[in-house]
């Protein structure tokens, strides 16, 4: 694993009990948890724009936002995280990582204003639905949501289009490899979607 990685599982590992970061369970499989990090990258990277603005709502420890910074060194990653130990944790690892494209926020993200995003990742905020309206003033014109899903995230799909009144574009998986996950500890499809960004949301 690169050097940046492990010195974040490190960090991880120090201030793990203290600041109430993952569990136990998590803990002893973090490397999986990178490595799923590890593929948001490079998701990003073949599917959005070279230099993408990225918003990571609902960082906790970090994942899969301190591993997008490290991975992705060109692109700015701003991680929103309202739990104030899990934010300071996300702080102290900016810091003593190095990471310069990275900036946390101990937050709920609607009180958030100066970021244009565009791409919006998450792995434990809720639907595609939730995770849309909830960062619609922070969207460029055009976004790619990017989360973890089970089977039924086509009907997520459908429910976000429904709210909003305009069809999205699935990104991937492709329907021929949505179904196998190589690691037990890994959960779902990693789904990306573009859509037009900062529409209103009925039913919200």
């Amino acid at each position: 694993m690169h050097k940046d990685f492990n010195a974040y599982k490190k960090l991880v590992i120090k201030y793990h009990h203290t600041l109430d970061l993952v569990s136990d369970v998590a803990l002893a499989h973090f490397d999986d948890k990178i490595a799923d990090s590890i593929s948001y990258a490079e998701l990003i990277k073949s599917k959005a724009e070279p230099g993408a603005t990225i918003l990571d709502v609902g960082s906790g420890s970090g994942l899969p936002g301190l591993v997008l910074a490290i991975a992705l060194p060109e692109n700015q990653i701003f991680l929103v995280e309202r739990r104030q130990k899990r934010a300071t944790f996300l702080k102290i690892a900016i810091s003593q990582l190095g990471l310069r494209n990275a900036k946390a926020f101990s937050t709920d993200v609607s009180e958030i204003k100066e970021i244009t995003a565009d791409v919006v990742t998450a792995m434990a905020v809720g639907s595609f639905k939730l995770l849309y309206c909830l960062t619609r003033h922070l969207h460029a014109e055009k976004v790619v949501l990017m989360s973890r899903k089970g089977d039924d995230f086509y009907g997520e799909i459908e429910e976000l289009e429904q709210a909003i009144g305009v069809k999205s574009k699935l990104l991937s998986p492709t329907p021929s490899n949505t179904a196998n996950v190589s690691r037990e500890t890994i959960y779902g499809n990693l789904v990306a979607i573009e859509v037009l960004g900062g529409l209103e949301c009925v039913g919200m």
